[in-house]
């Protein structure tokens, strides 16, 4: 994990803020792999753009799955 930001609610710019503070602050390699769940936040188009923009590679659960992504 190199990014994360805590709030009540999940708004698309948390989900950015989350992003910047990651590529900012660690610096990851350009094979980052986004993991998120299904959220409507996350395939928004402001990050897809800003996912690609970074190389790195988006990471979705499967429907109905949420803990794909998850630490098993």
């Amino acid at each position: 994990m190199v990014g994360w930001h805590l709030t009540t609610q999940v708004p698309t710019r948390l989900v950015l803020h989350a992003l910047e503070q990651a590529l900012t602050l660690r610096q990851p390699a350009p094979c980052l792999i986004v993991h998120a769940n299904r959220g409507s936040q996350y395939p928004s188009a402001a990050c897809r753009a800003r996912v690609a923009q970074a190389g790195a590679l988006p990471s979705f659960s499967r429907p109905g799955n949420p803990y794909d992504n998850g630490l098993g």
